[in-house]
């Protein structure tokens, strides 16, 4: 047996998908790779692919840190489906856990772990830039309806967490709220697929929802991504209402929504929409001071940004974000900054002494 790749090409006649090939995963000595439980799967920028398996409660620990095949972890792969031992340990990336950056108490993760996996390379034609994110399906044990989006950087082993609000639990196991898929738009900005368990008429949020990793802070619960609703699967004339929406792709001149088969209790469709839905945007009210508050100077060379209240109030900054378009450079302005009236203010590099620091290096 063990895991596979299944290629497809669209049958426009017969409205069917058909299967073209099949890449056997294997490990790195060339055994068939069995007994994890992928769930996403993305193609490597640098060549092969990407994907995400899904553990079980308490990330199938063998030991405190130590994991295994039925634990969360992303598996990277060439392009001849074997394990690619240039990423983590024999092709193998698992949760952080213990002192390690971005860790996590793997004690408090829940059954619903890994559901979608989606790898960018943020520095084209620069080494170091490949980033690879990931969606889970349900908030750790400790943090509510607060789903983790993992964001694992290869060439340095460093996790950071982005937290994305599910809608509240409608009661009722169809009623609970999961994340599936995790499809990258471009910039910062994503898809995934939120849904519950209902099925027909017991089926209530089936969505493709979009976000923006600047829209939240990493590391902070407290400031989750902004979310925005793409498509309502329920409202669309086909009405979408498998229990399991789990698919999310890009591609044929469409965007795919596909559900699983329940072990064969469904059928498995593929839903083609039109990519122009993923254009929505979160629409959130003005930010006082938005409209006078402008950069008025950018100095790659010794990194440092100007900004300049053009109004005749002072503004309160506290809790902007200046970003150059990388979804890993994010300065937040801590509280209590503010711009008088005519002002401006320095926001110099991170090696500067200066109160409030640039937390990243401009291009040049």
């Amino acid at each position: 047996a063990g895991q596979r790749i299944w290629s497809f090409w669209v049958d426009h006649v017969s409205h069917r998908l058909q299967l073209v090939s099949e890449l056997r995963l294997r490990d790195a000595a060339g055994a068939p790779l069995v007994g994890y439980d992928p769930e996403g799967l993305a193609l490597n920028p640098a060549g092969g692919y990407v994907l995400a398996s899904e553990g079980v409660a308490g990330n199938g620990a063998t030991a405190p840190c130590v994991g295994s095949v039925a634990s969360n972890r992303l598996l990277f792969v060439d392009a001849a489906g074997r394990l690619d031992p240039a990423y983590g340990v024999g092709g193998v990336v698992d949760l952080p856990c213990g002192a390690a950056a971005g860790a996590i108490d793997w004690t408090t993760v829940r059954a619903n772990g890994f559901e979608g996996v989606a790898a960018v390379d943020t520095t084209p034609g620069v080494a170091g830039g490949l980033r690879v994110y990931v969606a889970m399906q349900r908030g750790l044990t400790t943090e509510g309806q607060l789903a983790r989006i993992g964001e694992y950087a290869p060439a340095t082993g460093v996790w950071r967490w982005f937290f994305y609000p599910l809608d509240a639990d409608r009661g009722g196991a169809a009623g609970a709220q999961f994340l599936s898929e995790l499809l990258h738009v471009g910039g910062d900005k994503f898809a995934v697929i939120e849904r519950d368990q209902g099925w027909a008429g017991a089926a209530t949020t089936k969505t493709v929802r979009v976000f923006r990793l600047g829209s939240g802070t990493a590391g902070a619960p407290a400031d989750p991504v902004d979310k925005a609703t793409a498509v309502d699967l329920l409202a669309h004339r086909f009405r979408f209402d498998q229990e399991k929406i789990e698919g999310l792709a890009l591609g044929a001149g469409g965007l795919w929504v596909s559900n699983d088969n329940d072990g064969g209790l469904a059928p498995t469709y593929f839903l083609k929409l039109d990519p122009a839905v993923l254009a929505a945007e979160v629409t959130v009210a003005p930010t006082p001071g938005q409209d006078v508050v402008v950069i008025n100077e950018v100095n790659s060379a010794v990194d440092y940004v100007e900004l300049w209240n053009r109004g005749t109030t002072a503004v309160d900054l506290g809790g902007w974000r200046l970003t150059d378009g990388d979804p890993t450079h994010v300065t937040t302005l801590p509280p209590a900054t503010t711009i008088a009236a005519g002002g401006r203010l320095l926001v110099d590099a991170s090696t500067s002494a200066a109160p409030v620091r640039l937390g990243f290096a401009l291009d040049a």
